[in-house]
């Protein structure tokens, strides 16, 4: 939960201080590769965004129900046997690494909150990015973000993986209670850290397309995404599927919202090119003469 607030407070701040960035606070020269796009590539759509942001919600709301419910196998308090583990993950299993696991958690906050809001809103701030895109990047965002956590923890409650924490001495005592134990697919860290990588990489380069800044924001995301989820594995927090499935999950769902919204542009800017193309080729007017129709070939 503390996760999702933080979360949203970024995304709130963004929201209230869009009148801010009425007009470029920070004075800088703009080289003309690395200017914004004229034409939104995104729009935000009644429907789309009602369908999204419910679906979002509702599994959201539905893995946190039965999380607090807590009507999970207890553990019987032997340690598991490794030999049982697939050969794949067998490869990188660890012992509980508090440090790694605090280190890790740092990153994803970078990740998922620090990094896009600091981007866009630099953006903003040197007027190289309309106010109104904002509120377009916040909702996709939202719902990004809201769609993989449902997803993320309603596997989690499905699954029952047990953490290789669990195959060693020294786990962590406290996680035993609340069952967090057997919650390890997919990895929640990684998924919420590819989701803010690839939801930023994408958005981005979709706004910038020739920016020589494309590479670096990029490069810096995903890097930190992905060392995001080779800490839980060093962790003994997860397992490597665990991790990789937590990153298909949070690209899919990083990349697919704003390229929902970006189809959903498109086709209505050819809808109105359409229209204006009729509307050019036949029109009708009167006169004192009568009614006059012309259709043009």
């Amino acid at each position: 939960m503390k996760k999702i607030a933080t979360l949203i407070f970024a995304v709130t701040l963004c929201l209230l201080c869009e009148p801010i960035f009425a007009e470029p606070i920070i004075k800088v020269d703009i080289a003309e590769k690395d200017k914004c796009v004229l034409n939104s590539p995104f729009e935000l759509n009644t429907v789309a965004d009602v369908l999204l942001g419910g679906v979002g919600l509702g599994l959201t709301t539905t893995a946190l129900v039965l999380e607090h419910q807590n009507n999970f196998p207890d553990w019987n308090g032997v340690l598991y046997d490794a030999s049982e583990v697939n050969a794949f993950d067998s490869l990188a299993m660890f012992p509980y690494n508090d440090t790694i696991h605090n280190i890790a958690t740092a990153t994803t906050a970078l990740s998922l909150g620090v990094i896009p809001v600091a981007v866009f809103a630099s953006e903003a701030l040197c007027g190289n990015l309309p106010t109104n895109e904002l509120v377009n990047i916040s909702v996709m965002y939202l719902e990004s973000f809201f769609l993989s956590y449902g997803i993320k923890d309603l596997l989690k409650c499905g699954v029952l993986r047990t953490r290789p924490y669990m195959y060693f001495e020294g786990y962590p005592e406290d996680k035993i209670s609340d069952h967090d134990f057997e919650m390890s697919f997919p990895s929640g860290h990684t998924t919420n850290a590819f989701v803010g990588a690839s939801f930023l990489s994408y958005v981005f380069c979709e706004y910038y397309p020739n920016s020589s800044w494309k590479i670096p924001v990029v490069a810096t995301s995903y890097a930190i995404a992905a060392a995001t989820g080779v800490m839980r594995v060093l962790s003994g927090n997860h397992f490597m599927t665990d991790v990789l499935g937590g990153a298909v999950l949070g690209t899919v769902c990083g990349i697919g919202v704003p390229l929902i919204h970006q189809l959903i542009a498109k086709n209505n800017s050819t809808t109105s090119k359409e229209n204006d193309a009729v509307e050019n080729k036949f029109y009708s007017s009167i006169s004192p003469l009568g009614i006059n129709f012309c259709i043009k070939f």
